[in-house]
């Protein structure tokens, strides 16, 4: 799993059966081949916004690397 804590709350990429998939908090905002393409979307608004409005304001990091892994 990756998270990326910004100031209204967490967005994370867990993978579950073979794919990677993007939530914030409990919203579900797609799903994804691979862990990068999921930030990616993220980071530029591409995917299903949450509650909290556009993806895309809050800094998210278009890298997989500047994510927090958790294992």
């Amino acid at each position: 799993m990756w998270i990326f804590r910004t100031r209204v709350g967490a967005f994370c990429i867990r993978c579950f059966k073979g794919r990677y998939h993007a939530l914030f908090g409990n919203e579900y905002l797609g799903n994804f081949a691979n862990p990068q393409q999921a930030v990616k979307d993220l980071a530029r608004g591409y995917t299903p916004w949450p509650s909290c409005g556009d993806p895309s304001r809050f800094g998210l990091p278009a890298d997989i690397g500047d994510w927090d892994r958790i294992r």
